[in-house]
């Protein structure tokens, strides 16, 4: 699965059990920058992920990397 798919499962997961988190996602863009070099970051209402640092991560850091920048959102 790729980096884009897992952020997807994360995120339909989130509308059922984490209905905060979803909501929040919901008010952001997602987009891949392979520039940056950190995992995630916000700003100018997106979220940006560096695919090539995800793809040797599992779905739970994924997805705990990615609520930390939800948390950083709200």
């Amino acid at each position: 699965m790729s980096v884009k798919e897992t952020i997807s499962h994360i995120i339909d997961t989130w509308f059922l059990y984490e209905p905060l988190l979803f909501n929040v996602y919901c008010t952001h863009k997602l987009e891949e920058n392979t520039e940056m070099l950190t995992p995630f970051r916000t700003g100018k209402r997106k979220i940006e992920y560096n695919s090539e640092l995800l793809e040797k991560k599992n779905e739970s850091q994924i997805e705990s990397l990615l609520k930390i920048e939800i948390l950083r959102i709200l």
